[in-house]
């Protein structure tokens, strides 16, 4: 899977649907994983935090999550296909993914 890097964190550039595929593949493996969902809030804080690089650096799977990262991403010459928003991810995964994925709730960091 590609990754494109941003600041010192990445997101792999893959449509949706074939984001679901990867997730669907890991349950079938069952090797567990988590998915992480970088925001510009993310990029800033890892910076200067080694836990969330390193979080991100276990991740299965790291989708962009807001425009302002894909922008940032076409303009350095590495488009991610799109950008899917958060309630289409909801909606899309409770319909895709097999009932033994646990979709759990994004913990909030940072914005209010």
């Amino acid at each position: 899977m590609k990754r494109v890097r941003l600041g010192r964190i990445y997101g792999h550039a893959l449509t949706f649907a074939a984001a679901l595929d990867e997730v669907a593949e890991l349950v079938a493996r069952g090797n567990g994983g988590y998915v992480v969902t970088p925001n510009v809030d993310h990029v800033v804080q890892a910076e200067h935090s080694e836990e969330l690089r390193a979080a991100y650096e276990g991740a299965s799977l790291s989708l962009v999550d807001g425009q302002p990262l894909i922008w940032l991403a076409k303009l350095m010459g590495e488009p991610f296909p799109e950008n899917a928003s958060e309630a289409e991810r909801r909606w899309t995964s409770s319909q895709r993914l097999p009932p033994e994925a646990r979709v759990l709730e994004e913990p909030q960091t940072g914005g209010r």
